[in-house]
């Protein structure tokens, strides 16, 4: 783990990223490949951008978040606590704590490996298509599984215990 003012971050395997401080309390990453997760506590802004993606928490909030690149113009971003702004191109959205969310960037109205599951479709414009993943079904057992796995959070009471 790394401390950029009084942001930590954890980067997984072969992740690379480039980390810069913003002003006394934040945090700016370049995340070129991987995963990275992310924690501010309250006033400390927290910018990532991943595949020409930026993604800024809101100011006055505590920040918990996973940001994972799959694949070239594709992000799973899990947000644990507080919410975040996604900007792409000209379009953005407004990211909600307790969802993960598969976005796809560049992309068309229909993507190829999701099928099954109980996913819903956040939006879809002419760049971006981001969906919220809930678990079940092929192709997303494996994000029900980690969330199982990950510790104590008031956003999955399914781990308290």
């Amino acid at each position: 783990a790394a401390r950029v003012g009084r942001v930590t971050l954890a980067l997984a395997g072969e992740t690379e990223a480039t980390l810069h401080r913003i002003g006394e309390l934040g945090a700016h990453v370049d995340l070129g490949r991987g995963t990275i997760s992310v924690t501010s506590p309250e006033n400390a802004r927290v910018e990532v951008h991943a595949d020409d993606a930026l993604l800024r928490s809101e100011t006055g909030g505590m920040t918990q978040v996973q940001i994972k690149i799959l694949s070239a113009k594709e992000i799973e971003v899990t947000l644990r606590r507080g919410n975040l702004d996604f900007w792409y191109c000209e379009e953005s959205r407004k990211l909600q704590e307790g969802q993960t969310y598969r976005i796809y960037l560049d992309s068309s109205a229909d993507v190829p490996g999701i099928s099954g599951g109980s996913v819903h479709k956040v939006g879809h414009q002419q760049k971006v298509t981001a969906y919220i993943v809930e678990g079940g079904g092929t192709g997303l057992l494996g994000w029900s599984i980690w969330n199982l796995l990950q510790p104590e959070s008031p956003s999955n009471p399914s781990t308290n215990k």
